[in-house]
C-alpha cells in the first residue's frame, strides 16, 4: 500500500515545496501539474497507482463487498468514461489527442483481456 502512495504523495509533497513564498512564482505551474499528476495516478484505472492501491485494500478485507472482478469493472467503467470525456474535449478544446489514446489502449487492453 505504502508503495502505491508513495508517488502521488511525492508528487504532492513536491507542490508543497514550490508553493512556499521562497521560490519564484514560475513555479506554481510545476506545482499544479503536481498536483494534476496526483490524482491522475490516483484514478483506479489498471497501471495507475490508484489500481492498485484499491487492489491491496481488497486483499487485506476479503469479506469486502468489492473483489477482483469488481475492480476490473471499475477499471473499465472509469477508462471508458474518461475516453468520452476526452473525446469531447478534444472536440472543444482541439488538443489532448494523446490522452485519448491512452485511455482508448486501456479500453482495448481490458476488453481484449477479457475475451481471452
Amino acid at each position: 500500500l505504502l508503495v502505491y502512495l508513495s508517488g502521488p504523495l511525492v508528487n504532492l509533497l513536491c507542490a508543497l515545496v514550490c508553493l512556499l513564498p521562497v521560490f519564484p512564482a514560475v513555479l506554481e505551474e510545476f506545482a499544479a501539474l503536481s498536483i494534476a499528476t496526483a490524482i491522475a495516478n490516483l484514478i483506479p484505472i489498471k497501471g495507475q497507482d490508484g489500481y492498485g492501491i484499491a487492489r491491496v485494500l481488497i486483499e487485506m478485507h476479503p469479506s469486502s463487498l468489492f473483489t477482483q472482478r469488481t475492480l476490473d469493472d471499475l477499471s473499465l467503467a472509469f477508462s471508458a468514461f474518461l475516453l468520452m470525456l476526452s473525446l469531447y474535449l478534444m472536440q472543444k478544446c482541439d488538443a489532448g489527442y494523446w490522452i485519448c489514446a491512452v485511455f482508448l489502449v486501456s479500453m482495448v487492453t481490458e476488453i481484449a483481456r477479457r475475451l481471452s
